[in-house]
């Protein structure tokens, strides 16, 4: 399964703890990444999932692997705001949502926008949305994969 996740408000943001980096010395140079997230990563990855990113966000894909990378983990598909605008054109609907996971074959996005979780029912695409300050975030996600999984 294709899982999709949301950068900022979800593994960027203010009020999270924050994972450490590869290298101490790149910490406050490099955007923080929530804590929790690479256990998570590494336990989609270990159940046979691809974890992918997809943010309106306009941060170029490479500049999106590194940061990732920096932190010891390495996604599948990065979808940027770029991308998603370009693939965009191709969708036949009247409302174009500002993400859409079915079209780059993600069965579930995870993001912190109820908004985002809107669309996806409007457009018949699954989204969990995640509070910031959901302690137990990592968990929910892991529930949420399993039972659409089944």
């Amino acid at each position: 399964m294709r899982i999709s996740f949301d950068i900022d408000g979800l593994l960027v943001g203010p009020h999270f703890e924050a994972e450490s980096t590869r290298w101490g010395f790149l910490r406050g140079s490099v955007e923080n990444l929530r804590f929790g997230t690479r256990d998570l990563f590494e336990a989609l990855v270990g159940q046979g999932h691809e974890v992918c990113i997809y943010t309106t966000s306009f941060r170029p894909a490479l500049r999106i692997r590194w940061w990732l990378w920096v932190h010891g983990l390495r996604v599948g598909t990065v979808i940027n705001g770029a991308r998603h605008a370009s693939e965009a054109t191709r969708w036949q609907h009247s409302h174009t949502p500002s993400k859409y996971p079915p079209a780059f074959d993600i069965q579930i996005h995870v993001d912190d926008s109820p908004g985002v979780l809107l669309e996806g029912q409007d457009h018949g695409f699954s989204v969990l949305v995640i509070e910031p300050g959901d302690g137990a975030w990592v968990q929910h996600v892991l529930d949420a994969v399993r039972t659409i999984k089944r």
